[in-house]
């Protein structure tokens, strides 16, 4: 799902981030970062609200966050990275608006992948 200037795009129903993290390793913890998947979805500081392909979040910044923040199924929080996989069905000029308003929410990396 995808809020971006008052435009709502639903592809699928997410999940908070803590009920996707507890669908992968639980080695989690010892390797400094949270991470997502696309049934997760994030509140940026611009009002958007987006979901990744795939995320990473450093632990420095999702403690920032209260326990009531992120049990939220949209945390106000900016992932550090995240991925963008490019489907047949998504124009380059989609995925290009996509991963500019990430970057604008305060993401510091991002990828796109073009090989689906």
């Amino acid at each position: 799902m995808n809020l971006i200037d008052g435009q709502l795009e639903i592809k699928m129903s997410p999940v908070s981030f803590q009920t996707d993290a507890q669908k992968r390793s639980r080695n989690h913890e010892a390797n400094g970062a949270e991470y997502g998947s696309s049934q997760a979805c994030f509140s940026l500081p611009t009002g958007d609200v987006l979901g990744p392909d795939g995320c990473a979040i450093l632990h420095s910044r999702w403690n920032t966050l209260s326990d009531e923040q992120k049990e939220q199924t949209f945390p106000p929080i900016a992932p550090n990275y995240i991925v963008e996989l490019r489907s047949r069905s998504d124009s380059p000029q989609q995925v290009h608006r996509k991963m500019k308003r990430w970057m604008e929410g305060g993401v510091d990396e991002g990828g796109i992948d073009r090989s689906l």
